[in-house]
């Protein structure tokens, strides 16, 4: 099994500036993620050093990528679904892409700006309180409960593929969104159940301060008992990793990092949008800089060890 000496989650450009300099000191590097974030989408950028006209955010990207590739990185296209500490390799990191994982020495978290949580009635009061966001942290709560994974794709397969190994009583909610034929097979091989229903909110049990999920609630005004509910919409985010790993985050969701983009886990990094309120690609591109160097230094001092 091949052992990066770094993997880099995202493809942006914190991420594949760290690229560039992790692969030309000679580090093994693996990019990992979907070119898809706000950059690519960005017909017009007019605002970034050395381009006195307009350039469009795709090329950019695209040229960062070519760059990175020639120096050695290995850029896939991958959705990333976990990242966790390895159980085969100690002190390194193992990260689930689907069918493959990759392990790595160092992590650099590059993944953008988190995804929006949802907003549904009664969500945020009962946060904590039966709806979590890891199947991982709290799915051994729930041992022989009622559990429901809130999603459609690969992340809420994964998610759900975990809570196997707490309970048999598993449905998945799309909340009106179509699954792809391949991972509602693997869901129904699984025994899981499917509902497809456009979901309204969530009720809890108990007096207000203390309530417990008890209940989803369908537009329409019909309803479900359940007693845990899981959420894994689209896929996960910075705040995901650093709630599983348990990094430090502040007030605002950032990762908290030093000045050379350490965090509080060894080995594990956090550049760009994920780490920063100062969102653009100027600033971006600074951080992957600096959390390169740190990488660098970490595996130097790895593998003189």
């Amino acid at each position: 099994m091949k052992i990066y000496d770094t993997i880099i989650i995202g493809r942006g450009p914190a991420g594949l500036q760290a690229a560039i300099y992790t692969a030309r000191s000679g580090l093994s590097t693996l990019v990992l993620g979907r070119n898809d974030g706000a950059l690519a989408k960005a017909d017009r950028i007019e605002n970034f050093f050395g381009f006195p006209g307009a350039v469009n955010g795709k090329m950019l990207l695209e040229a960062a990528t070519i760059q990175a590739t020639n120096f050695g990185a290995i850029v896939k296209d991958e959705n990333v679904l976990a990242l966790e500490m390895s159980s085969m390799e100690p002190g390194c990191y193992d990260v689930t892409c689907g069918n493959d994982i990759y392990t790595g020495r160092s992590i650099l978290l590059a993944v953008g700006k988190a995804l929006p949580r949802i907003n549904k009635e009664g969500i945020k009061e009962l946060e904590g309180r039966g709806i979590s966001y890891c199947a991982t942290c709290d799915g051994f709560l729930y041992r022989k409960k009622k559990l429901g994974v809130l999603g459609a794709g690969e992340y809420a397969l994964h998610e759900a593929e975990v809570l196997r190994n707490f309970s048999q009583d598993i449905t998945v909610y799309t909340d009106g969104q179509a699954l792809y034929p391949e991972i509602e097979n693997i869901m129904r091989a699984y025994g899981m159940k499917i509902s497809t229903g456009k979901i309204q909110g969530f009720g809890g049990k108990a007096p207000a301060s203390e309530k417990i999920l008890d209940k989803i609630i369908f537009e329409g005004g019909s309803h479900e008992n359940i007693d845990g509910l899981f959420i894994a919409y689209d896929r996960p985010g910075a705040s995901d990793f650093a709630l599983k790993l348990g990094l430090l985050s502040d007030s605002k969701g950032n990762i908290k990092v030093d000045e050379k983009m350490v965090t509080n886990l060894p080995g594990v990094f956090a550049a760009g949008d994920c780490a920063c309120n100062f969102k653009q690609i100027a600033t971006a591109v600074g951080q992957g800089a600096l959390a390169s160097e740190s990488i660098i230094t970490y595996i130097k001092k790895k593998h003189s060890q």
